[in-house]
């Protein structure tokens, strides 16, 4: 049982099944007695059940309604894209950052500094400076955990390289689009800097990747649900009351099938992501 706050600054209960998809699976089933005795449970309680499943492969989690699962005998079954499509821990603010341009990184290096206090680069020698970009024009300064973040989902590649005498200035240039949400960016964020996942680490980790996604201005999306529920409806109708979200909710059509380009253009992009790297999500866009 977890609370969550809603826009009206009260807090609603839910109740939340936590499930692992474990290897390369690509779907969870669930034994129909066990999800009813959830089922049971969440009415006595009259709070709504939720599943919370974790997916191995990607590193990536979903939050869904018991009307997302499909029943064939005595099992009831979700697959990745179903879960991620009708994904709904926007409710809980996991919200997912989109950068789809190019960030350059230039990083300063000194061979003959050997202070034990500075980061390191495996070839050029201690991290003196560190900068990033968006047009090659402006470089914002960064901090080596702010750097981590980049390094935590950012493939950089080499971009222009100048040497004098012991000093080294790198430019790496990122490649591909990124959409990731923030449960996804915390726990790989903190793998980086080595770590432990904890309430105090993943705060100060959210911190972080906020500041650097404000710096590197990128946009913030979420994700809608394609196939509308009563569930959802009351979620959505609770967390969101009388804001732009719950008005676009329920102005979306996604339920009697149609889907607008953008969103049909955003789910295409999920599966292509997806499928290039472990972790990549998209989501319907602010």
């Amino acid at each position: 049982m977890i609370l969550y706050e809603t826009s009206t600054e009260t807090t609603k209960p839910l109740a939340i099944e936590v499930k692992s998809v474990k290897g390369d699976k690509q779907s969870l089933e669930v034994m129909s007695r066990q999800l009813d005795a959830c089922a049971r449970y969440s009415r006595d309680l009259n709070v709504t059940l939720l599943y919370a499943i974790f997916w191995g492969k990607y590193q990536f989690w979903t939050l869904n309604t018991i009307d997302n699962f499909e029943q064939k005998n005595s099992v009831h079954r979700i697959n990745f894209f179903n879960a991620i499509k009708n994904d709904l821990s926007v409710i809980l603010g996991d919200f997912t950052f989109i950068v789809n341009y190019p960030i350059y990184r230039k990083t300063i290096c000194d061979k003959s500094i050997t202070n034990p206090n500075l980061p390191k680069h495996n070839i050029y020698g201690s991290i003196i400076d560190d900068k990033l970009s968006y047009d090659l024009k402006t470089f914002i300064d960064i901090e080596p955990i702010e750097s981590a973040v980049v390094d935590s989902y950012m493939k950089m590649n080499e971009f222009d390289i100048e040497s004098v005498g012991n000093k080294t200035t790198l430019i790496e240039k990122s490649s591909g689009n990124y959409y990731y949400k923030i449960s996804t960016l915390i726990p790989r964020h903190l793998a980086v800097i080595g770590a432990k996942l904890a309430e105090t680490t993943a705060a100060a980790s959210k911190y972080t990747i906020f500041n650097l996604m404000e710096k590197l201005r990128a946009q913030r999306g979420f994700v809608l649900p394609v196939d509308k529920t009563n569930t959802s409806n009351k979620l959505f109708s609770e967390a969101f009351k009388d804001t732009w979200i719950l008005k676009l909710y329920k102005k979306s059509n996604i339920s009697s099938g149609k889907i607008s380009d953008a969103r049909k253009s955003f789910l295409r992009g999920l599966k292509k992501q997806i499928r290039k790297l472990m972790g990549w999500c998209i989501s319907c866009m602010v």
